[in-house]
C-alpha cells in the first residue's frame, strides 16, 4: 500500500494520527478482516479430521470379529476303532451355519450314512441319533504347531431322524467369543454323530466322527450347504462304552443321556 494512499486514509480517519499508529490500525483491521476466514478454515480442518477418525473407527468396528471359521472336525469318539479310515462312510451338510462376534452360534446339520451297515447292527432296531458339539479357537503357537481353547461347554443335541441312515441336528445358542485374537488362526465348531441301536435290552452305540473340511468362512456371515465327511467307528455294546469319555471334562454321561432322551 503506497504512502500516498496511507496518507489519504489517515486524513479520512483522523487528521492528527501518526503514520505509525495508523499502520498499526491497518494491521489490526486486516487481522479482524481475515480472522473469520482463519476460524472457518480451522473448523473445516477439525471437521475433516473428525470425519477421518470416525471413518477409521467405523472400519475398525466393521472388521471387529471378522475372524476365519472352520467346521467339521470331531474329537469325541468312544472306541477309536475305525471301520476304514480311507472310506467315505458318511457325509455331513451344514444346511445353515453362523457364528458372530457377539457370541451367537447357529447350525443345522444333516448327516447321511452312505456305507453298508456294520454286521453287528444289521437287523437291530434303530433307536435314533445324537450329536455332540463344541466351539473352540485355534491359535498358532509355532511352526506347524497349534493350541486350542474351548469357547463353549459340551453341546448335546438329539437329532431328528429322517430314517435309520439320515438325520438333522439343529442348534442355536451362545459361545464365548475370544478376547485374545493375537496369533488366532480360526474359530471352529467340532462335532460327532452317535447312532444308537437296540437288540432287546442291549444298546449299541456307533460313533461317527466329523472330519474337518477344506471350507473356510468368516464370522458375522450366514452360510448354507457346506459339505464334509465322517469317519465311522464300529458300533460298541453298552457294556464296552467308556463312561468317562465326556464325564471328566464335562460331567456328562453320554450313554445315560442318549438312553433317557431317545
Amino acid at each position: 500500500m503506497s504512502k500516498k494512499i496511507l496518507g489519504t486514509l489517515r486524513k479520512l480517519v483522523y487528521s492528527k494520527i501518526s503514520v505509525k499508529s495508523f499502520r498499526v490500525f491497518i494491521v489490526c483491521f486486516m487481522i479482524l478482516l481475515i480472522s473469520p476466514c482463519l476460524i472457518f478454515l480451522f473448523i473445516s480442518m477439525q471437521y475433516n479430521t473428525s470425519m477421518q477418525y470416525n471413518l477409521l473407527l467405523d472400519n475398525v468396528f466393521e472388521t471387529k470379529g471378522k475372524m476365519p471359521v472352520r467346521l467339521g472336525m470331531g474329537f469325541f469318539v468312544d472306541g477309536y476303532r475305525y471301520i476304514n479310515r480311507n472310506s467315505l462312510d458318511a457325509t455331513w451338510t451344514a444346511e445353515k451355519f453362523y457364528m458372530n462376534d457377539d457370541g451367537n452360534l447357529e447350525i443345522a446339520l444333516r448327516a447321511d450314512y452312505t456305507s453298508s451297515e456294520p454286521s453287528s447292527v444289521v437287523g437291530l432296531e434303530y433307536v435314533g441319533s445324537g450329536f455332540f458339539m463344541i466351539a473352540d479357537v485355534v491359535y498358532e503357537t509355532g511352526p506347524l504347531r497349534v493350541s486350542r481353547k474351548r469357547l463353549s461347554g459340551l453341546i448335546s443335541v438329539i437329532a431328528n431322524s429322517i430314517d435309520s441312515r439320515s438325520c438333522i441336528a439343529e442348534y442355536k445358542g451362545d459361545f464365548n467369543y475370544p478376547t485374545e485374537t493375537t496369533y488366532l488362526r480360526y474359530l471352529e465348531v467340532q462335532f460327532s454323530w452317535v447312532r444308537v441301536f437296540k437288540d432287546d435290552c442291549e444298546f449299541y452305540f456307533q460313533w461317527v466322527q466329523g472330519k474337518i473340511s477344506d471350507w473356510e468362512g468368516e464370522t458375522n456371515e450366514m452360510y448354507h450347504d457346506i459339505t464334509g465327511e465322517f469317519l465311522a467307528c464300529y458300533p460298541i455294546p453298552e457294556d464296552e462304552t467308556n463312561s468317562n469319555l465326556l464325564y471328566v471334562d464335562f460331567g456328562f454321561n453320554y450313554v445315560e443321556w442318549l438312553k433317557e432322551n431317545l
